[in-house]
Formats: C-alpha cells, sequence, structure tokens
C-alpha cells in the first residue's frame, strides 16, 4: 500500500479533544438560504411525483378504454359476422333428418349384428359345455363301473 493511500486517524486523546472543543464550542450557524433551499428542491420532487402520478392516471385511462372500445367492436362483429356463417353452414331440414335416420337404422342393424353374434358364441359354447359334460359323465361312470367290478 501506498502512503497516500493509508488514512490516518486521531489518537485517542486528540480524538477527545475535537468533541470537547466541539461541544463547548459556538454552535455553527447554517446559511440563511440553506433552507430556502431544501424546502424548494423538496417542493420540485413533490410537482415531478404529483405529474408523473397524473400522466399515469391518464395512461390507465386511456388503456382502458382503448380496452372497452376494442370489446365494442368486436361484440359488434361477432353480431354481424356469426348469423351469416350460421345460416351458411346449416342444412337443409330435410337433408339432416333423412342423415339422421340412416344413422340410428345403421346403428340398430349394427346392435342386431352384435346381438346376433353373441348368441351364436353363446350356443356355441352351450354345445361345448354340454359336450364336455356328457364326456366327463361318460368317464365318470365307466371309470366307476371298473372299480365296482373289482370290488365285487
Amino acid at each position: 500500500m501506498r502512503k497516500e493511500d493509508t488514512q490516518e486517524y486521531l489518537s485517542d486523546e486528540a480524538l477527545e479533544a475535537l468533541i470537547r472543543e466541539t461541544e463547548e464550542g459556538p454552535m455553527i450557524k447554517a446559511p440563511e438560504y440553506l433552507e430556502e433551499n431544501i424546502l424548494h428542491k423538496i417542493e420540485q420532487q413533490q410537482k415531478i411525483i404529483v405529474y408523473k402520478e397524473k400522466v399515469s392516471a391518464k395512461r390507465k385511462l386511456l388503456t382502458y378504454s382503448m380496452k372497452v372500445m376494442v370489446a365494442a367492436a368486436a361484440a359488434i362483429a361477432f353480431l354481424i359476422v356469426v348469423p351469416t356463417v350460421e345460416q351458411q353452414s346449416r342444412p337443409n331440414m330435410e337433408t339432416y333428418v333423412a342423415e339422421a335416420k340412416e344413422q340410428v337404422n345403421k346403428d340398430l342393424q349394427e346392435q342386431k349384428e352384435k346381438a346376433k353374434k353373441r348368441s351364436e358364441e353363446q350356443n356355441f359354447l352351450q354345445s361345448v359345455n354340454d359336450a364336455s359334460s356328457a364326456f366327463c359323465d361318460f368317464i365318470t361312470e365307466t371309470t366307476n363301473g371298473w372299480f365296482l367290478k373289482e370290488e365285487r
């Protein structure tokens, strides 16, 4: 460190002497313009803050007004456009009814086919069940017959 960078502090005695001299000595009077200067600066800062708040409030009002105008314009546009689009895209009522009947008939036919397949599957499973039961009965009777013959 250079000698210029180091700060020299007062010794304890010198510091106490400075404090005593300051406390016992006469009060130093502030310049007369200081109070007026400080009050003037504070007043200017308050005026700037008030101006910024007014500008901010006006900007918020303008933004809100623009949003309301855009929403109103969009609502009017929807009122004009939507009925026109609906009329163009709406099918003829007779065509709609005919298509609905076709779809109902198609769905009904599919349900009948599914029911028929289920009943065929159930009939097949029932016949397999009956055949396996008959086969098991035959094996049981045959084996019982063999064992009963051996016991006699």
